[in-house]
């Protein structure tokens, strides 16, 4: 049976995005000994993994009946990566569990290609020394160390990418402008998916092996990034603009029939209820050869945002009761519930966006710690194991992708 990237992907997907930055990882720019938020990798081991010492962070994703996990950060491997991070054993232990791996090119990847692409033109972004053409030769060997890593992972003759359905490459691109750390345009998100393709080749990835391709946008009707074409019909749905830039980046890049065979919509959506109906409702009428998914939903948990748990598992509860029973098949693959845990380091205490999971940090007292291994450049750094509390939408969301009967505090009194 021929394997497409569109029928490797989990539909209904019912997924989790994974960024445990740990208690001690409270602002930018990172913690020396993090680097940044990748932690799907043996550093990390004792955040995913079960055991003793460990937190068991897929299996408490699994329990609660998600097939997908979703990442933002995915450093690149040894010997090539400054990290050193081997996410072998994370991927084999995600395809033990039945959970399916969004596998992201972060936003410095993309910021990278812009600077390349433009000699340098965002001085806030990652920049380059030396010739263009070294940078360009860089970046593209970075893209084949993870590709080869991820094909690697399951054997080394079985090229195959294991768990892996899809590649998110950057995240939000049409929510910054030039002068942002990371910033680029969707013809970079391109040259990345192109940079893959080219990987693909050159270690011998059949057809029935390569994956598909997103890169999540917001709901904004008019993108921050000037670079983003706003016109008719795409500026009437949300997040429609920046996903046809990316189509028809994509289409220049890679052509019309890989795009076609590969590109999947991504929207990071915070929609209830009857929105997410209209807006699942629509999109066939504006994209009618392009399927989608939810890269984030969910909601905040923050009374300074005027909210709270309650409001945080109603919503939840209200976003997947509407979206599983869409994503049974057709255009719409499912969600990617935002978030896991809460992230610190993205503002100040207790504002919305450091309480977006639906598991906080538990302070009840000092967590056990663990080592992330001696290599450079962090030899033998500590990191904290942080006890996780449940938040109400846990039990909320627990039902909803399950199909039963709501909870006591799921619904909203009329």
């Amino acid at each position: 049976m021929t394997v497409t990237p569109f029928s490797r992907m989990p539909q209904p997907m019912k997924g989790m995005n994974w960024e445990p930055a740990p208690s001690d990882y409270t602002s930018l720019p990172a913690p020396s000994k993090y680097g940044d938020t990748d932690f799907a990798n043996d550093d990390f081991n004792n955040l995913w993994n079960d055991g003793s010492g460990c937190r068991g962070d897929l299996t408490t994703i699994a329990a609660l009946g998600c097939n997908t996990i979703k990442t933002y950060n995915w450093s690149v491997p040894a010997p090539n990566g400054y990290w050193e991070r081997n996410h072998v054993n994370f991927l084999n232990t995600c395809q033990n569990k039945g959970l399916s791996v969004i596998v992201p090119i972060s936003n410095y990847f993309t910021g990278w290609a812009y600077n390349v692409r433009t000699q340098n033109k965002n001085g806030a972004g990652p920049c380059y020394t030396g010739s263009q053409a070294a940078a360009q030769a860089e970046l593209q060997s970075w893209i084949t160390d993870i590709v080869s890593e991820i094909y690697s992972a399951t054997g080394p003759a079985s090229l195959t990418p294991g768990p892996v359905v899809m590649w998110a490459i950057g995240n939000e691109f049409d929510n910054s402008n030039l002068g942002a750390y990371g910033y680029c345009e969707a013809i970079d998100i391109a040259t990345i998916a192109s940079y893959i393709i080219a990987a693909e080749a050159s270690i011998g990835i059949d057809s029935n092996n390569i994956l598909a391709f997103s890169s999540p946008v917001t709901t904004a009707m008019t993108p921050v990034n000037t670079s983003i074409t706003t016109g008719a019909p795409y500026n009437t749905i949300m997040g429609g603009a920046a996903t046809q830039a990316l189509i028809e980046a994509f289409n220049t890049m890679i052509g019309v029939t890989a795009t076609a065979e590969r590109f999947v919509g991504a929207i990071n959506s915070y929609q209830i209820g009857a929105q997410l109906t209209a807006y699942y409702q629509a999109w066939p009428t504006i994209f009618p050869s392009t399927n989608f998914y939810y890269g984030e939903l969910g909601f905040n948990a923050s009374t300074q945002a005027g909210s709270n748990a309650t409001t945080q598992a109603q919503n939840v509860y209200s976003q997947y009761s509407t979206t599983v029973p869409q994503s049974q098949s057709g255009y719409f693959y499912g969600s990617c519930v935002f978030e896991f845990s809460d992230e610190l380091w993205k503002g100040p205490p207790g504002s919305s966006e450091t309480m977006f999971g639906i598991y906080t940090f538990n302070n009840s007292g000092s967590p056990p710690t663990a080592n992330e291994g001696e290599h450079a450049p962090v030899w033998g750094a500590s990191y904290p194991v942080d006890t996780l509390q449940a938040q109400p939408a846990v039990a909320c969301l627990t039902a909803a992708l399950a199909g039963v009967t709501a909870p006591t505090g799921c619904v909203a009194s009329s």
